[in-house]
């Protein structure tokens, strides 16, 4: 006696075929986008890297002075990028939003090192904040006392997507 064949098994292979796709699929496409998750953080963790190299050749450039660098305000007829502003003098450099990878490239200084990891070299900005003499007594002269800046630096990684911006406080004796 023949038994008619129905295609149950046929059906269910398939269904289990059709499930197994699906699960290569979404295991493909996770996988995909944990790959590009670390390409991003290696990106950022290049570019912090390279702030801090050109945050590092800001404070260079002021511990190597023998005496005290005179600041330039933004009216000066400093050519930019000038060695040391006044405060301010170019706006207030966290602003991100209006300071472009053009104005930096334009008003920063780019540290003495050269970096080939990265897609744009770094930049640095130092700005002098203040004076605190070490008394307040009056006398001829200016008297002994430490002066204050501010160094702020932009990097970017293998690629312009990843941008870090990094300001320090650097105090100096002259």
């Amino acid at each position: 006696m023949q038994h008619k064949q129905q295609g149950s098994v046929l059906i269910i292979c398939l269904l289990f075929m059709m499930l197994i796709t699906m699960l290569a699929l979404n295991s493909a496409r996770t996988a995909s986008f944990e790959q590009r998750m670390a390409h991003g953080a290696r990106d950022l963790h290049t570019a912090f890297q390279a702030t801090e190299s050109a945050l590092g050749g800001g404070e260079g450039w002021l511990e190597n002075r023998t005496s005290r660098p005179i600041p330039e305000p933004a009216s000066s007829g400093c050519t930019a990028p000038c060695d040391l502003w006044v405060l301010y003098a170019q706006g207030d450099f966290p602003d991100t939003a209006t300071k472009t990878a053009a104005w930096w490239a334009t008003n920063g200084r780019a540290p003495t090192e050269t970096l080939t990891v990265v897609n744009t070299q770094p930049r640095y900005l130092i700005e002098e904040q203040q004076f605190a003499p070490d008394s307040l007594t009056v006398g001829i002269g200016v008297p002994a006392g430490r002066w204050f800046y501010r160094v702020t630096s932009r990097g970017t990684g293998g690629t312009d997507d990843a941008e870090v911006l990094l300001q320090t406080s650097y105090v100096r004796r002259f």
